[in-house]
C-alpha cells in the first residue's frame, strides 16, 4: 500500500531533481525545527539520500536576524550564526520587505542598524553535507539602500577551522539616494579550502569592515553556481503550538511585499522556466485542541478541531500563497503543494489526525498539482518507538532527528516508487 496520494504528481516532481532545480518551502508547527532539527532537517536528509538523490543547489534562504536575533536552528548544510541589528523599527519602504503585518512569519527577521557601527550577520556552511565545500560557491544577501546616510559593509569569508581569510567583498555603500532593495554576490573560487573543512560568509567578517548603519537586510544564502539540477530547501514558518488555522491566518496578514520578496528570491535562481516550487505543510497535532475558534477559508467551519476545518484552513493556506503568484502576474503552474499531515500518536492512531489525513486528500482534489503522504502507512506508531523516532517519552508529539529523517525518507522513497 503505498502512502503517497497524487503519488504521479509527486513522483514527477522528484524526478524532475534529475534535470532542473526545484524549491521546497517548509510550513509548520514546532515538528519544523524542533531542536534545530525538524522537518526542516528531514526533508533535506531526505533528499540527498533517497533511491534516486538529488544535490543542493543552494542553501536555503536564511534570515539575517533569525528568531529576533537568537537564531532558530534553520538549515541543514548552512546555518546562521552571530546576529546583530533590531528586528523592527526600520522606516517603512524598507519594513514592508519582511513584515509579518497581522500575524508572525516567524522565525524569519530582518537585521536593521540605524547608525553606527556594529557586527553582523554571519553562516556557517559545513562540510561533509549538502553543499560542496570546495565549489566556487556565491554568498547572496539582500540589503536595502537609503536616501542618506553612511552606510555600509563589507561581506567576506573565511575558513571556519583554521580561521584563515579567503577574501573579502568590495566595500558596499548603503546610500543609493533612495528606498530601494539590492542583492549582493560575494563568489569564492574552487577550493578555497580542504572538503573536511567548513566556511563562514558574514555581511562583515573579523578582519574586514564592520557594519555601520543605516543598515537594512533581509536575506542570505550559499549557492553552487555548478549545480544546475537539484534542490534547495526553505522554512518560511516554524511556530510551536499552531494549529494549521494560524498558520493561515499568518500567510492571509502578511504584508504581500514580504511573501513577493520571499518567493521573488527563490524564483531568481531557478533558471528554468517554468519554475518548480513545492510548499510543504505539515499540522496536524495542534489542531486538535483547535475546537473553540473557526477555521479561516471561505467555508468558515465553527468546529475547529474537525476534518472540515482542516480542509478549510489548508485551503486558506493555499489560496493565500497563490494569490502571491496572482498578485505579480506569476504563472500559477509553478506551484505545487505537499501536504502532510502529523505522524502518528499512538495505537491505534488518534481519530482526529486520522480525519485530517483524508482532509488532505480532499485538499489534493480540489488543487492541480498537490499531493498528500499518510506517514502512518509508512511506519506506524508502534514501529516508530520500537525505531527510536519518538522525542521522549513522555512527549511523542515530536521526534528525534533520526525520526525526522527516516520517516521524510520513508515518504520520498515512497513516492518515487
Amino acid at each position: 500500500m503505498s502512502a503517497t496520494y497524487n503519488k504521479p504528481v509527486a513522483k514527477a516532481v522528484l524526478q524532475a531533481l534529475a534535470r532542473r532545480r526545484v524549491d521546497f518551502v517548509g510550513i509548520g508547527d514546532s515538528n519544523q525545527l524542533h531542536g534545530g532539527n525538524g522537518w526542516d532537517d528531514g526533508f533535506q536528509y531526505a533528499l540527498l539520500n533517497c533511491s534516486s538523490p538529488s544535490p543542493m543547489y543552494a542553501s536555503g534562504l536564511l534570515s539575517q536576524n533569525e528568531g529576533q536575533g537568537i537564531g532558530a536552528g534553520v538549515g541543514y548544510a548552512a546555518n546562521g550564526g552571530f546576529y546583530a541589528g533590531a528586528f523592527s523599527g526600520a522606516p517603512a519602504p524598507l519594513d514592508q520587505f519582511m513584515n509579518p503585518g497581522t500575524g508572525t512569519l516567524a522565525p524569519g527577521n530582518y537585521s536593521y542598524i540605524a547608525s553606527g557601527p556594529s557586527g553582523g550577520s554571519q553562516v556557517f556552511l559545513t562540510h561533509g553535507l549538502g553543499l560542496d565545500v570546495t565549489a566556487p560557491l556565491i554568498y547572496s544577501l539582500w540589503y536595502g539602500t537609503f536616501p542618506g546616510g553612511a552606510g555600509s559593509f563589507q561581506a567576506g569569508a573565511r575558513n571556519n577551522v583554521t580561521f584563515a581569510i579567503i577574501g573579502y567583498a568590495g566595500s558596499q555603500s548603503t546610500n543609493a539616494g533612495a528606498y530601494g532593495m539590492r542583492r549582493l554576490d560575494f563568489q569564492i573560487p574552487a577550493n578555497s579550502v580542504p572538503s573536511a573543512q567548513d566556511i563562514q560568509f558574514g555581511v562583515s567578517m573579523t578582519g574586514g569592515a564592520s557594519v555601520a548603519g543605516p543598515y537594512f537586510g533581509t536575506w542570505m544564502r550559499v549557492l553552487n553556481p555548478n549545480v544546475l539540477a537539484g534542490f534547495s530547501y526553505h522554512t518560511l514558518y516554524g511556530v510551536g503550538g499552531q494549529p494549521l488555522r494560524v498558520m493561515a491566518s499568518a500567510l492571509q496578514g502578511a504584508n504581500p511585499a514580504f511573501l513577493t520578496h520571499f518567493f521573488s528570491i527563490i524564483r531568481e535562481q531557478q533558471q528554468q522556466s517554468p519554475r518548480m516550487i513545492v510548499v510543504i505543510i505539515n499540522a496536524g497535532m495542534n489542531d486538535r485542541n483547535d475546537a473553540s475558534n473557526t477555521s479561516v477559508g471561505p467555508q468558515a467551519v465553527m468546529t475547529g478541531d474537525s476534518a472540515g476545518a482542516f480542509y478549510d484552513n489548508g485551503r486558506a493556506a493555499i489560496l493565500a500563497i497563490r494569490n502571491i503568484w496572482k498578485i505579480n502576474g506569476w504563472p500559477l503552474n509553478e506551484l505545487y503543494f505537499w501536504i502532510l499531515p502529523s505522524q502518528p500518536q499512538s495505537a491505534p492512531d488518534d481519530t482526529k489526525i486520522v480525519s485530517y489525513r483524508t482532509a488532505s486528500q480532499r485538499l489534493c482534489d480540489s488543487f492541480p498539482r498537490a499531493w498528500t503522504t499518510d506517514l502512518n502507512v509508512l511506519y506506524t506508531y508502534t514501529q516508530g518507538v520500537t525505531n527510536g523516532y519518538f522525542f521522549g517519552p513522555p512527549s511523542d508529539t515530536h521526534l528525534t532527528q533520526l525520526g525526522y529523517e527516516q520517516w521524510a525518507l520513508a515518504s520520498v522513497n515512497d513516492a518515487l516508487s
